[in-house]
């Protein structure tokens, strides 16, 4: 196990960080500091995530010492109407992180990034008033995965080999992170171009609930907003889709 060197995250963070060994959900004590006021830029970190929450209240695998589980409580100068592309932001941030490290990220619509089409980060971000909360889960030391895991999950360490530095990595993010939500209001184009760059669903027919209706479609991008565009074959038209359940990728 591959533990957090604290007195390197403290010379990073000081009274910023909030450390804990073992944490039920970053997100979860993240949403209640913002509640009682803590100031921008708190980071949650857990060395073990027990009951790591992902998008629609799926579970988050979390391996001890070989991930790093974290949330970030930022409040951004920014229209809360624009709050819905934070997600998209957030998988940009990681995937660019990856990048630096010769990793050909891309980018799953709304808050998964990938790599291989495997995943290797999980992102949940959610609103407490005034704040923004960003979860993220992202895969660093993993050699072994649950069985269930096994062919759909890697990990920094299976795609380069090496020790991996999470102190550095979570530093990066961090920085990362408050540079590109500082451009949503106002260049928000500019990023919206790489993250279509990214685009792992794109020309790719899948299927998706929207509501409750089951549909299905080929996927032409990213919408200005932050929306996945789907063409409608029957139809003829392009549906921008704000909001969608268990979307999947038709083999």
């Amino acid at each position: 196990m591959n533990s957090y060197q604290r007195e390197v995250l403290i010379a990073q963070f000081g009274s910023r960080l909030c450390f804990h060994e073992e944490l039920g959900s970053t997100n979860d004590e993240a949403l209640q500091l913002a509640r009682r006021g803590c100031e921008d830029g708190t980071i949650v970190l857990a060395e073990r995530q027990t009951a790591g929450r992902g998008r629609r209240g799926t579970e988050w695998f979390s391996g001890e010492g070989n991930s790093i589980a974290f949330s970030l409580i930022l409040r951004p100068e920014l229209n809360p109407a624009l709050w819905s592309r934070l997600s998209l932001v957030a998988g940009l941030a990681v995937a660019r992180i990856l990048e630096r490290r010769q990793i050909a990220a891309e980018i799953k619509w709304p808050n998964d990034v990938l790599v291989q089409g495997k995943k290797i980060c999980g992102i949940l971000v959610e609103a407490e008033k005034d704040a923004v909360v960003f979860g993220i889960g992202l895969n660093t030391g993993q050699t072994d995965f649950p069985a269930a895991l096994s062919q759909t999950a890697t990990s920094i360490h299976a795609l380069v080999g090496g020790a991996v530095n999470r102190e550095e990595i979570l530093g990066e993010l961090v920085a990362e992170l408050n540079q590109l939500v500082g451009k949503v209001q106002g260049s928000f184009s500019e990023l919206l171009i790489m993250i279509r760059e990214r685009c792992y669903r794109t020309g790719q027919r899948i299927d998706y609930l929207a509501g409750d209706i089951p549909r299905e479609g080929v996927c032409e991008g990213i919408g200005e907003g932050g929306e996945l565009l789907v063409r409608d074959e029957e139809q003829g038209v392009i549906q921008r889709v704000i909001a969608a359940e268990i979307i999947r990728v038709r083999s």
